[in-house]
């Protein structure tokens, strides 16, 4: 029954994916099957992390807001996102990340939203550290930082916040067909380890979930929930609908 409500849910927020909009069709585009896995899945990671309405968050690599979108939803109309990312408005394809952001903050849930295309506080005058948020947010985001030192290194440029929260691949199969992409990940890891120039590629930074939260605990700023006995969190196994190993 939980499945089919976060179906169902995916299916309403489907809407506010450019991919999934188009203004002279009617009846309107139903969602693609890719949208309804990709936001049940973010649903189901998001929901775990039990954001009341009302809530203020500070996203980290929200991309073209695939997570910031279900992020929106729940804070509700009384809460606000500052959703960060230093990738170039033209990435991505079909749809770059400038028209994405653009079209999020048109519809419905933009005035929840504020997109700021750089890494939180690298520019700032001091004044941002002292906003004050409810969580932080990071969701499939770590493998697209440049280097593994970006994570020690932007914890401690955090501002207060009662939580931190981070979703990210397990290195786990839990399945024979997942194998192959598990060691892609671990090798393009490895690749990027050995360049001596920093290239431009999506997979750059490859951590376990045991690594993430090692480097969470050195920096001393937060103490651990929600762990299982190896350290690696919570694990949820992901459909089969999720094409992110194809992409990349």
């Amino acid at each position: 029954m939980a499945d089919v409500d976060l179906t169902t849910q995916a299916t309403s927020l489907a809407q506010y994916f450019l991919d999934n909009s188009n203004s002279n069709s009617n009846p309107p585009t139903s969602p693609s099957p890719i949208t309804i896995s990709e936001t049940t899945h973010r649903l189901a990671i998001l929901s775990s992390f039990s954001i009341p309405p009302g809530s203020r968050i500070l996203e980290i690599g929200c991309g073209q807001g695939d997570s910031t979108i279900i992020l929106a939803s729940l804070v509700g109309a009384t809460g606000h996102i500052d959703a960060y990312d230093p990738g170039s408005p033209d990435y991505g394809s079909p749809f770059t990340l400038g028209q994405s952001q653009a079209f999020i903050k048109a519809g419905a849930l933009g005035p929840r939203i504020e997109f700021h295309r750089t890494l939180p506080f690298q520019n700032s005058d001091g004044k941002d550290r002292d906003k004050e948020y409810d969580f932080i947010v990071l969701s499939h985001c770590i493998y697209y930082f440049a280097s593994p030192g970006i994570l020690p290194a932007l914890l401690r440029t955090l501002p207060k916040s009662k939580f931190l929260c981070i979703a990210e691949w397990s290195l786990h199969a839990s399945a024979p067909a997942q194998v192959p992409h598990v060691l892609t990940a671990l090798l393009l890891g490895l690749l990027e380890s050995k360049r001596v120039v920093e290239s431009t590629g999506n997979i750059r930074t490859v951590l376990s979930p045991a690594q993430i939260s090692g480097v969470v605990r050195e920096s001393g700023l937060w103490v651990m929930e929600g762990e299982s006995g190896n350290g690696c969190g919570e694990l949820k196994v992901t459909g089969e609908g999720l094409r992110h190993a194809y992409w990349e």
